[in-house]
């Protein structure tokens, strides 16, 4: 998706870490940045541990919870449905285990 050049907002000082990077490129509001792309306060301890975690560690929990997402399967409580938590369809795996639930497999 693009957007007319007259909304890109330039990127922020860079301020290292895993954010290093980001930046809000369309001028709308964002939760993270001030609008002078400076890190909102409340942000500033999210940030820090997970800069402290660095990107190694933050891609071994990432896989560790794949894994656990693939072994266990995942099912969603669909409020309001008559079928409440009860699986929506049964799905296979890959090792072919039957999993219920919207999401498992």
């Amino acid at each position: 998706m693009s957007a007319p050049s007259d909304i890109l907002l330039p990127p922020p000082a860079n301020r290292g870490g895993l954010f290093g990077d980001y930046t809000s490129r369309y001028a709308v509001f964002d939760e993270m940045d001030e609008p002078s792309g400076a890190l909102r306060p409340h942000w500033q301890m999210f940030v820090n541990l997970l800069n402290d975690l660095g990107p190694e560690e933050l891609e071994r929990r990432w896989q560790t919870s794949r894994q656990l997402i693939h072994d266990n399967g995942v099912t969603y409580n669909v409020y309001g449905d008559p079928a409440g938590m009860d699986p929506m369809e049964p799905r296979r795996n890959s090792t072919g285990d039957c999993r219920g639930g919207m999401g498992a497999g």
